[in-house]
């Protein structure tokens, strides 16, 4: 089970690879960087890991190592690829477009995202879709664009 701990670690985490990521992958010295800047206070030996390789290591659900060497560890965000579910929080159907929650990150949902055009017709705020996204097309960077949308199952 998921402690509020875990989801703030989780959300700090992405929010950080947001920041530090370069072409779709991170570099773990521009994420130590990152890091430092967002939260000062930030300590990896709270989560009884050694560095914070091994951090970002034991988060396989949340990342993919793509490279690693002596010298260089480059990760992606797993999510981005694989997809997350979130919670429709509102949706303005007349204009197309609504809303999504995902671990703290509100996510902008167009139904021209959604795989199948009628699954459009049949959500509500409350749906739980399950979608893939890339912060790099938002427009607002507080809004995410959610794509490749479908209604989890």
């Amino acid at each position: 089970m998921e402690t509020d701990k875990d989801l703030d670690l989780e959300a700090l985490l992405i929010k950080v690879y947001n920041r530090a990521e370069i072409d779709g992958e991170a570099y773990l010295g521009n994420f130590g960087t990152a890091i430092k800047r967002i939260d000062p206070s930030f300590d990896y030996r709270n989560y009884q890991v050694a560095s914070l390789k091994k951090l970002i290591k034991s988060c396989d659900d949340i990342f993919h190592i793509t490279q690693e060497t002596n010298d260089r560890f480059y990760f992606t965000l797993k999510m981005k690829l694989e997809g997350v579910e979130g919670k429709l929080t509102k949706c303005f159907k007349g204009q197309g477009y609504g809303f999504a929650n995902y671990n703290k990150s509100k996510f902008f949902v167009h139904k021209s995202e959604f795989i199948n055009p009628e699954d459009w017709k049949n959500v509500n705020p409350g749906s739980i879709i399950k979608f893939q996204f890339d912060e790099k097309n938002s427009k607002n960077e507080n809004e995410i664009r959610a794509l490749n949308i479908s209604i989890a199952s």
